[in-house]
Parts: structure tokens; sequence; C-alpha cells
């Protein structure tokens, strides 16, 4: 099984209490449909359960300015206890016909 790291973040406080803001070569692995700016995806933490995301882009600049929406990070957030300094890292296992996307977390010392 193949696994592509998609990103990863050192989180700042209004990683939070906020969004948390995506690099921009992340979106490749998100295929946000022809004329919209956002799309749900799931991703599987490390005991497999799944969380269900909502990644969005600006609709007007230079840039798409990626992040997943509060309404869908911050129940993450809160169930897994996160804090700033803490990293999440997002990465998807492909294994040809199913791709999953998973996050993994380190919590810091």
């Amino acid at each position: 099984m193949e696994q592509v790291h998609l990103f990863t973040k050192k989180l700042k406080p209004t990683h939070i209490s906020n969004a948390l803001s995506v690099t921009t070569h992340a979106l490749e692995a998100f295929p946000i449909p022809e004329g919209a700016h956002m799309m749900n995806f799931e991703a599987a933490d490390a005991t497999d359960n799944a969380w269900r995301f909502c990644l969005s882009t600006r609709l007007t600049g230079a840039y798409p300015k990626p992040v997943l929406l509060r309404s869908s990070w911050h129940r993450f957030v809160e169930q897994k206890g996160l804090a700033p300094e803490d990293r999440v890292v997002f990465f998807m296992e492909r294994d040809g016909a199913n791709d999953m996307i998973r996050v993994v977390l380190y919590y810091k010392d």
C-alpha cells in the first residue's frame, strides 16, 4: 500500500478556534467539482474512526487559500483535545482501487 503525504500542520491558536489552513499543493488530492469551491471528504484517524471534513477554497483572489471549515474541523479538535503546538498529518493510502485519507496526530510533549 502506497502512502502519499498531503500536508502537515503545526497547530496555532487560530487553528484551534477557527478553520485549519491547508497547503495549496494538497488540493491535487481533493477533486473539487468544476464550478464549486468546497467539498466534503472523510478521513480516518489512528483508531479507524471516520471524520467528515469540509474543504473550502475562496471564490476570489489570486490563490485558492484552502481551509477545513470550522463547522467540520472544530468537532475533531474538541474530541481529540488538540492544542497549539500539536501537529496533524494528513496523508492518502492508495491501494489501487480504494484511496483512503488518514489523519495522524502528534501531541506536543
